[in-house]
């Protein structure tokens, strides 16, 4: 699958600590090969419709959405994204 970040998620990115960002990086790689695997534990927005979450740890997730073969990254951070 292709991923596609926006600019929102690529600001969310960078005020991520360093080591956030790496475990950012290696779990997307991740998802792009397998995006409906169970360690992601996505859930579907309720009142979003099309957008679902995903876990990167048990602290950060980030918010997509899918069209066709590509992912839109929408937010990554902490539960307070959710409420964004």
């Amino acid at each position: 699958m292709e991923l596609a970040f926006t600019e929102k998620f690529k600001k969310d990115y960078k005020k991520l600590a360093l080591v956030v960002q790496r475990q950012t990086d290696e779990k997307l790689e991740f998802f792009a090969e397998k995006p409906f695997h169970n360690s992601f534990r996505i859930k579907k927005m309720q009142g979003k419709q099309g957008i679902y979450e995903a876990s990167i740890n048990m602290q950060y997730r980030f918010l997509f959405q899918i069209d066709g073969s590509t992912c839109f990254l929408l937010r990554i951070g902490t539960h307070d994204i959710l409420e964004k």
